[in-house]
């Protein structure tokens, strides 16, 4: 077998388009990927494909299917049209999807599967896994799920829409998750992007022997050298911290808004700013006034991601607040390109809601009380470096071992077993 493969890639999304940090993850891969692979790009999905930045046009050949309808069911509509690509899929050595919502098509393919777990959407339909949006849950089963997800939505208060919409979503992928557990055995391989979700997924019943954990590589767009000579912000100067990342209620923005209120309390001086939107954004608005801090927060908006090299540079600290055992971001990594400080979120799940009072529950406080300091540098953040965030010391790795770590695995795993032939010259 030749060293380059012919590879079926399934991005999350449309590659090349504003979107999340899998979008944007996607993009860089099928960039790194096409200089050592044959590459054919199947897209599903619902963004339209017109307004995105094609990344290896070049190299790569590309299956659009843009614009899908919402409606009956928008992820159900992704997996179908993907589906209908099955013939051509089959064709390759190995089908790679970014997207974890495309197991029950992966698991249908003759040759070699690595599918990337990067969201829990395939055992939670609400893609976070707190019950009740409170606590970490322990599995999902199709009545807890239908009593969880009208629930969750009571205490989000993310807006009547909003959470009409989200809850009918979220309903019509119960079926969905139970279709990925009863398939997950018929995939050859997993990329996780932290250690967590292998013992996470593994307790659900996924093959937890399968799932290598390699995290998020570098995005060297935001590469800065000498950063290590960073002087502290000056005495008299206000802190300026950053938070990067959707508004919504997992992100936790509230826990830092209520942080912001609580270190103006202590006596220091402080700023955040705060770059994305999202459903709570309204709610977040109105928080800041209650709390009396809103002089005290900038909100840039959703912020393309050639303009955040600038913010980060700008920001003495970067904060990071999630509410759930999420993979480790690509927005801690682009902040440990610029040498800033972080406060990188916990994974114990903290039970506050944006309307909770008791400020002795809030993340931001068990941080301050952990770190005592007359130095707001140190009290409000710590350092980390990436060996220290990723368990068991695991760096990044170069993106085209994505592949040749994994893939090459699977791949002679089904030589071997004699379920594929050998397609060397």
């Amino acid at each position: 077998m030749s060293e380059r493969l012919d590879v079926g890639f399934v991005p999350a999304e449309c590659p090349g388009a504003a979107g999340t940090g899998a979008v944007r993850t996607s993009t860089l891969l099928i960039e790194r990927l096409s200089n050592y692979h044959d590459l054919t790009v199947y897209v599903s999905s619902q963004m339209d494909a017109s307004s995105a930045d094609l990344p290896a046009e070049d190299r790569v050949e590309y299956v659009i299917h843009d614009k899908l309808p919402k409606l009956p069911h928008p992820l159900t509509n992704k997996i179908e049209t993907l589906r209908e690509e099955s013939h051509a899929l089959n064709q390759h050595e190995l089908v790679h999807s970014y997207s974890s919502a495309f197991i029950p098509v992966l698991a249908d393919l003759d040759v070699p599967t690595l599918s990337t777990i990067n969201s829990y959407l395939p055992v939670c339909p609400k893609a976070d896994m707190m019950y009740h949006g409170e606590q970490k849950c322990s599995g999902p089963g199709r009545v807890k799920c239908a009593n969880c997800i009208p629930a969750t939505a009571l205490k989000r208060r993310q807006g009547l829409d909003e959470e009409l919409r989200g809850g009918y979503v979220a309903l019509g992928q119960i079926g969905f998750v139970h279709e990925s557990l009863d398939r997950s055995w018929d995939i050859d391989a997993y990329h996780a992007l932290s250690p967590h979700l292998v013992e996470d997924f593994g307790k659900i019943g996924f093959p937890d022997e399968r799932i290598e954990v390699i995290p998020h590589f570098y995005d060297e767009t935001f590469e800065v050298e000498n950063t290590e000579g960073r002087s502290k912000p000056e005495a008299g100067r206000a802190v300026k911290l950053l938070y990067v990342g959707a508004l919504q209620d997992i992100k936790g923005v509230h826990v830092l808004v209520r942080g912001v209120a609580e270190i103006l309390q202590r006596g220091y001086d402080a700023t955040l700013q705060i770059a994305g939107s999202g459903p709570l954004e309204k709610r977040l608005h109105e928080l800041a006034r209650e709390l009396d801090v809103d002089d005290q927060i900038e909100w840039l908006g959703y912020v393309d991601h050639d303009e955040l090299t600038t913010i980060y540079d700008k920001a003495d600290a970067f904060v990071y607040s999630g509410l759930l055992d999420e993979p480790f971001g690509r927005v801690l990594l682009k902040h440990y390109r610029h040498g800033r400080r972080s406060s990188p979120p916990t994974w114990e799940a903290p039970t506050t809601s944006l309307d909770q009072q008791d400020s002795d529950l809030h993340p931001e406080t068990r941080l301050l009380s952990q770190t005592p300091s007359n130095d707001l540098s140190r009290t409000t953040t710590h350092t980390t470096t990436p060996s220290l965030t990723i368990s068991n010391g695991l760096r990044p790795k170069p993106s085209r071992k994505i592949l040749r770590s994994v893939s090459r695995r699977c791949i002679d795993d089904r030589l071997r077993n004699g379920c594929v032939d050998s397609r060397t010259p």
